[in-house]
């Protein structure tokens, strides 16, 4: 092993034993501070989405800081135990595609909301969100099933291997890498190119009033609500945009069968962890996404920790 090599593997078992946990632990808090301040505004369509992306959100943290804690000091079980190899790796796909396509419909609904085209209204009504999330939960549960079936164990490391290997990454940069950024940006800059046309048509209720959303109007609440989801979309595409160079890479010249160096072998494995460790981010971001980009939201949060206090 080259000096190259060590020192990249070191850094790799440093970072995912400090790093791993604090993302993961302050993901948890922070999205359980998303469902409690939401929960109780289950009549704006955009607040449900959000609600239930931080529900996945958090079951997915939780489930990510509890195996991590755990193989820090013990054998992941993942990798001598095939039932928990397969479950793993679906629901861990499942609950990620969940969160990216609620924040996807939380961009079709501002969108909806912020257009004067009245057939679109309809999109922003609560029981149409409660429809959308009930069939995406299917969609997805149903989609990712082909991981119960190939991902195997290799060699006492879990993962796809062969010609699956391939047709997963592919999969992967579609429906992950391709998909939700492009959605996210395409209904996300129509949302807020309205947005500006409506900005001297803003109705200055608070965040916390519940309203229906207007053919000429757009209130502050709605406007707070699209400036989380613009930012939760920036952050996004920031953190993803280098996994799907590095996937190409590794599986181009795995499939070409190139001999590869130790140390080649070091940096692709070093750069995949961090892209997926950036991936990770996205579901324990939301929450300080929300406090940076919103006023509204921080003075909210102030009032529900002064109600927790007392």
């Amino acid at each position: 092993m080259t000096a190259l090599s060590s020192l990249l593997f070191l850094l790799q078992a440093n970072i995912y034993q400090y790093a791993a946990p604090i993302i993961f632990g302050f993901g948890i808090i922070g999205n359980i501070f998303i469902i409690i301040m939401f929960v109780r505004r289950r009549q704006n369509s955009c607040a449900i989405y959000l609600l239930m992306a931080a529900v996945v959100n958090t079951i997915n943290t939780t489930f990510n800081f509890t195996t991590t804690i755990y193989t820090l000091n013990h054998s992941d079980p993942g990798n001598s135990i095939l039932v928990f190899c397969k479950l793993r790796y679906y629901f861990i796909h499942v609950w990620g595609q969940l969160a990216r396509y609620f924040a996807i419909f939380a961009c079709i609904d501002r969108y909806a909301v912020a257009t004067t085209n009245t057939r679109l209204c309809w999109i922003a009504r609560p029981c149409v969100a409660w429809k959308m999330i009930i069939a995406m939960i299917i969609i997805w549960h149903i989609l990712a099933s082909h991981l119960l079936i190939f991902v195997t164990i290799n060699n006492g490391r879990c993962g796809q291997f062969g010609l699956y290997y391939i047709v997963f990454e592919i999969y992967y940069l579609i429906f992950v890498c391709v998909i939700p950024p492009v959605s996210m940006m395409i209904f996300g800059f129509l949302a807020y190119r309205k947005l500006r046309h409506l900005h001297g048509r803003i109705m200055p209720v608070s965040i916390n009033t519940h309203s229906k959303p207007s053919k000429n109007k757009i209130h502050r609440r709605d406007r707070d609500l699209l400036i989380m989801v613009l930012g939760e979309v920036v952050f996004y595409v920031m953190t993803m945009s280098g996994y799907p160079f590095i996937v190409l890479e590794t599986a181009v010249t795995n499939y070409m069968g190139i001999t590869k160096s130790i140390d080649h072998i070091a940096i692709e494995t070093f750069f995949t962890m961090i892209a997926i460790l950036l991936l990770y981010l996205n579901y324990s971001a939301p929450f300080y996404i929300y406090i940076v980009a919103s006023k509204t939201f921080r003075r909210d949060f102030k009032a529900l920790l002064i109600r927790l206090w007392h």
